[in-house]
Formats: C-alpha cells, sequence, structure tokens
C-alpha cells in the first residue's frame, strides 16, 4: 500500500470483489512484503487483481493482530466491487482503514487502526 520512505499523513483506496459467485466473505489481511517466493498484489487499468513476484527480500510479516474477516450479505459475486477499503498512515504513524460494503451502503470499520508503523 504505502512504500517505504512514502510521506504521512497519506492515503490509499482498494476495492476488493468475490472470487467466487456465492462468496460470504472477503478476508483481509495487511502486512509487509518480500523475501523469496513474496508476492505484490496489484491491480491493473481494468480494475482486475494481478499478481507478481516481490521486489524486496524479506519475508511477508502480518502487522497489527492478523486478519479481519467481513461477512458478505447477501453474498459476493464474482466482477461486482464489494468492499472499499480505504488506508491511511495518520500523524501518529498508525495504519488505519475504513471499510464500506459498496452493496449494502453500510460502514463497517471507520478509521480503525490495525498497526503501528515503526
Amino acid at each position: 500500500l504505502f512504500k517505504s520512505g512514502t510521506t504521512y499523513p497519506n492515503s490509499v483506496t482498494l476495492l476488493l470483489q468475490a472470487n467466487t459467485d456465492g462468496q460470504t466473505q472477503i478476508t483481509l489481511t495487511v502486512g509487509e512484503l518480500g523475501g523469496a517466493g513474496a508476492t505484490e498484489i496489484d491491480y491493473d487499468e481494468m480494475g482486475r487483481l494481478c499478481t507478481r513476484p516481490a521486489t524486496e527480500q524479506s519475508g511477508f510479516r502480518v502487522l497489527g493482530a492478523g486478519s479481519v474477516q467481513f461477512p458478505l450479505e447477501p453474498p459476493g459475486k464474482v466482477g461486482q466491487d464489494r468492499l472499499r477499503a480505504t488506508f491511511a498512515v495518520n500523524a501518529r504513524r498508525q495504519l488505519q482503514v475504513t471499510v464500506k460494503d459498496l452493496r449494502t451502503g453500510r460502514t463497517l470499520l471507520k478509521d480503525q487502526v490495525i498497526a503501528r508503523l515503526g
């Protein structure tokens, strides 16, 4: 989301979709990338999820308390943006996230601190 040395406060928004029709939850895991065999996740110009080998060499380390699961009611469908996750680094060097369900219009998390950055 944020490269080392990025100035803050700063924010990045990602749109998340179901991988399969009828999917009942999306799991969000935030961490630091690197290490042999690690993968970077990105979106192409059409909004499709893309992966490629990571460029750093230090492994994947989960930040904060780990993964957060978001139930999807009604279930998700392939090709439809479902969750909007906006990540921000605040002035106290905390990574926070706001997550909105685009189908229901509900805010699932609001400025939730998920990690302290070093």
